[in-house]
């Protein structure tokens, strides 16, 4: 199957007989939208972690959902494709009014781009609120055991573990 046919599975549930030039017109905007053009002829099989993270979001897309629920997606993408993934996302809530909830494990990319965050620890929300409110020292050292400095910066809040005096990296 190729990405064109795998993101065109989106739009199953508007096409009754037969797939129509809208069906396609959202596909297509799909594929540019997601700068993965290239990959459209490419079959599904042949690509890396990162690209056929990108093809599910561009399914999941082509739906022209009111809500997208994400689990991960930015896992198996490299820091470039990670940040347009989520100013996409971010796009999608603003211009779009999509809701779109996403799992991360990355405090760095949720902080950045989110409007609001639970932060969760063993099945119990530990926090609840903007991003500011909710990644504080205190509370990862509670979730996370670990020591953190919130640094405000130009490219956003940073989220940096402190390097504890017990741990003994050494470099062979």
């Amino acid at each position: 199957m190729t990405v064109y046919e795998m993101i065109l599975l989106g739009r199953r549930p508007y096409i009754k007989w037969k797939v129509r030039n809208q069906d396609e017109a959202v596909v297509e905007s799909t594929l540019e939208r997601l700068n993965i053009n290239d990959l459209a002829e490419r079959d599904v099989s042949t690509l890396s972690g990162g690209e056929k993270q990108k093809v599910a979001i561009a399914r999941a897309l082509a739906q022209e959902p009111e809500a997208l629920f994400l689990d991960e997606p930015t896992s198996s993408l490299d820091i470039n494709h990670q940040l347009e993934v989520m100013e996409l996302l971010a796009e999608l809530a603003d211009r779009d009014q999509t809701a779109v909830v996403t799992v991360l494990h990355d405090l760095n990319l949720a902080s950045n781009y989110s409007g609001w965050v639970y932060l969760i620890s063993q099945e119990r929300i530990v926090a609840a609120g903007r991003p500011s409110e909710v990644f504080t020292p205190d509370n990862i050292k509670r979730v996370y055991g670990i020591d953190v400095e919130i640094v405000e910066g130009s490219g956003g809040t940073h989220i940096i573990p402190v390097k504890s005096r017990r741990s003994s990296y050494q470099s062979a």
